[in-house]
């Protein structure tokens, strides 16, 4: 087996060159076939793993969710696994426990591959979540005005979320979820593959990666008193007993807003009106350690 290693220099604590002297000293003890390549520009992961991508080499995602999205969408009869070294890593929960680097990449190496599921949407792939409303908002806000702040992404996250509390977009859509129609405006409606997003927001504390479905989370408009007591419930995966919460799996899902809304989807903040999702089951094949809870 070959390893080919796609390192995101900004991510995480931007330690390209440590990461580099780490992974070749373990590789070179291991004597393993193995290239690292660095990536340069926006979805420079996805051309190397598109062109590195075969059933004899493993694609490792070196960086944090951002990364391990564009590598999996270059991934296409190849293996793929993960070493988290980014600020939320909320993927790699579904994953494995975290360790130290050194620690999971040597876990990893001597892992086993397993089945994982992927989202699609009008944007593409996904590995992840896809939503709109609070949390979009709040995504958007990070990304985009408070991407150079130095505070720890989950801080980053829990300060904006706040902030758009203040002023709250909550769109009216129509949710169509295996045939089964909602309209209502909601503070936020989340379709997850994974159990949480946005540096440890458990949205879906009981995702599977495996069983081939969504997770919809759909939260109703609430007042500003009943988000703040939501935000806390939500990190900690305590909302689903909540009145105001509708749980549904489903294989398909579409939003619709009657607006222009900004969605998220793993992290990428985009515009629109309507999206079309689709799960795909078993479709990535991931290489993981041998203590994840996942299976063959």
């Amino acid at each position: 087996m070959k390893y080919v290693f796609l390192i995101n220099p900004f991510s995480g604590r931007k330690n390209g060159e440590q990461l580099i002297s780490l992974i070749e000293t373990v590789c070179q003890k291991r004597k393993l076939a193995y290239q690292i390549h660095v990536t340069e520009y926006p979805n420079h992961a996805t051309e190397l793993a598109e062109q590195y991508s075969s059933s004899d080499t493993v694609v490792v995602a070196v960086g944090g969710d951002g990364t391990a999205l564009e590598t999996a969408r270059g991934i296409k009869d190849g293996i793929m696994a993960i070493l988290p070294c980014g600020t939320g890593n909320d993927y790699y929960k579904m994953l494995a426990p975290f360790y130290s680097i050194e620690e999971m990449l040597e876990h990893t190496l001597d892992g086993k591959i397993v089945p994982v599921d992927l989202g699609e949407n009008t944007q593409g792939t996904f590995l992840n979540c896809i939503s709109l409303g609070l949390d979009a908002q709040v995504n958007h806000v990070v990304t985009n005005k408070m991407r150079t702040n130095p505070l720890p992404g989950s801080i980053k996250y829990v300060l904006a979320a706040f902030r758009e509390i203040i002023r709250p977009v909550q769109p009216e859509v129509t949710i169509v979820a295996d045939g089964k129609t909602i309209e209502k405006r909601v503070t936020l409606a989340a379709a997850m593959l994974g159990s949480c997003y946005g540096g440890g927001f458990y949205a879906a504390p009981h995702a599977s990666l495996q069983d081939g479905l969504f997770d919809l989370c759909i939260v109703d408009a609430l007042p500003r008193l009943k988000m703040l007591q939501l935000i806390l419930k939500y990190k900690a995966g305590k909302h689903e007993h909540l009145k105001e919460v509708t749980m549904i799996k489903a294989k398909e899902i579409t939003i619709t807003a009657k607006h222009p809304s900004v969605f998220q989807c793993d992290g990428e903040s985009f515009i629109d009106t309507s999206i079309s999702l689709t799960c795909h089951h078993h479709v990535i094949k991931m290489l993981v350690p041998q203590e994840s809870l996942l299976h063959g």
